[in-house]
């Protein structure tokens, strides 16, 4: 997970200071305060589309106020800030739903199942290049001609 957020959970959960002084009990504590973290974590994910409807509600709300006026500078910024809050929140959506399709991916891919052949069919059609053209325009559909012109 590239959030940054989420590193520093990782990273402060696993360098806080624990009383056990056997390595291994020590390994167990740093792991279970993790998982705890973690838990927390999660949890804050399941009211993002919430959250990300609050903020929706809201800027709608500003923008019905700037038909009927000109909106003060304290509500402009507010309005701003908040475009950004929704775009950091869809981002981290977007990563909490890429990353459980790997999950799915992990746990249900090797398996000769329906989710198997539609995935691997639309990586085939993702990674298929269909034409390339050459210096003068023209494009080149013929895999040989591809290939030369590669």
């Amino acid at each position: 997970m590239s959030h940054p957020e989420f590193l520093t959970l990782v990273t402060s959960s696993w360098n806080a200071p624990y009383p056990q002084q056997d390595a291994a009990k020590l390994l167990t504590a740093k792991f279970k305060a993790l998982r705890n973290n973690l838990k927390r974590w999660q949890a804050q994910l399941f009211n993002m589309k919430k959250t990300i409807a609050n903020v929706k509600l809201v800027i709608s709300f500003l923008d019905s106020i700037e038909q009927w006026r000109d909106l003060a500078p304290h509500e402009w910024n507010f309005r701003e800030i908040l475009n950004q809050k929704l775009a950091s929140l869809l981002h981290q959506l977007m990563v909490y739903w890429k990353q459980r399709g790997n999950i799915k991916w992990v746990q249900l891919g090797d398996e000769n199942s329906k989710i198997f052949h539609a995935n691997a069919t639309l990586r085939h059609r993702r990674n298929l290049i269909t034409s390339l053209s050459d210096h003068s325009a023209n494009l080149l559909h013929d895999h040989s001609l591809k290939d030369d012109l590669i």
